[in-house]
């Protein structure tokens, strides 16, 4: 029987190993789209992309990273999103458009785009 907790420390484990030089060279990029409303007020906001940026370095992989507004995907669709290797949504709700939002977590979610929520 496995336990969660062993479940866990795993995969915190395979983050703590160096990754070999064939993982750096097929993810030296990763695109993220981060779905939410960006305001400067929020501490979330300001450190969401820098946390994202040190967990690649940490990796071996190189993040880029997009806000892309909620109100933008409820407008334009979710080809604004399609782009990315991986959609975050933000947090901060209530959001400009919870329509645009949700549009772009089942984007994600149906295409097996890889997705964070907070």
């Amino acid at each position: 029987m496995c336990f969660w907790g062993d479940k866990v420390g795993a995969i915190f484990d395979s983050f703590r190993r160096k990754p070999s030089a064939a993982r750096i060279g097929m993810m030296r990029r990763v695109r993220i789209g981060i779905v939410g409303d960006y305001d400067p007020g929020y501490i979330s906001h300001r450190e969401t992309g820098v946390a994202l940026e040190d967990s690649g370095g940490r990796l071996g992989i190189r993040v880029e990273y997009d806000w892309v507004a909620t109100d933008s995907v409820a407008a334009g669709g979710t080809g604004l999103v399609a782009a990315f290797d991986g959609v975050w949504a933000a947090p901060g709700s209530p959001y400009r458009s919870l329509e645009g939002v949700l549009a772009a977590i089942c984007f994600a979610r149906e295409r097996g785009v890889p997705f964070f929520g907070t």
